[in-house]
């Protein structure tokens, strides 16, 4: 669990350390990616925003189009994910934690990721699964918009956001690697994305708690009120 005072250069080694497993994953490093879709990605604000841009993105893979049944199917998945990512950002853009949430290069990690299924079904199918298992988790956030963080409930959101970065960095990877055998059940349930998937059940629950006691005292505090 998070330690109580956490200072924003703790942040910050949190994210440099998901930016160099990136990199190292990938050979993209996300703190000077410059492409057109990158820069858009980047200037994204809203869940919507990053889908129409990502659909931008897709309008070449000949069944991906919008409106076709694997589209819609993926929207379905990401919009969640990238809803809670935005309302995070948004919570945290008053504080000074607001400079190391760089949730326009965790949007530039998923259309890397969309970009690397080359319009290969089975790869987008492995990327619909392996949205669906971050789904979960992040659906799980949801309530946070509903209550202040607090320092230590950053920690743990920062947490989150960089173990999504690495799935994603592992699963650009492998996408490129073109392993196209047993594609789906190596990215969900592979050794080295099962290690992630499992950081992020703990850190969601760890979350989840935290959320609760946090939720009692401002109750006990008076500063909430329950109906």
């Amino acid at each position: 669990m998070a330690a109580s005072g956490v200072d924003d250069e703790t942040f910050q080694a949190l994210w440099d350390d998901a930016f160099e497993v990136y990199k190292d994953r990938t050979g993209i490093d996300l703190r000077h990616e410059d492409s057109d879709f990158a820069l858009h990605l980047q200037g994204c604000t809203s869940a919507t925003s990053v889908l129409e841009t990502l659909q931008k993105i897709a309008s070449d893979f000949v069944g991906y189009r919008e409106g076709t049944s694997k589209w819609r199917k993926f929207n379905r998945k990401l919009k969640p994910v990238l809803t809670v990512i935005v309302t995070f950002i948004d919570v945290a853009a008053d504080g000074a934690i607001s400079v190391s949430v760089p949730g326009g290069a965790v949007f530039v990690a998923i259309g890397l990721l969309l970009k690397a299924t080359q319009g290969v079904s089975d790869k987008f199918d492995a990327l619909i699964d392996l949205l669906e298992s971050l789904e979960l988790f992040f659906r799980q956030l949801s309530i946070r918009s509903e209550v202040p963080l607090s320092k230590e409930s950053k920690h743990i959101v920062v947490e989150i956001l960089v173990e999504m970065l690495k799935a994603l960095a592992l699963a650009t990877q492998m996408m490129k690697q073109n392993r196209i055998k047993n594609f789906v059940r190596e990215l969900v349930k592979g050794d080295d994305m099962k290690a992630i998937l499992d950081r992020l059940q703990k850190l969601t629950t760890i979350e989840s708690r935290m959320t609760a006691a946090e939720i009692l005292g401002m109750v006990n505090q008076g500063k909430l009120v329950v109906y």
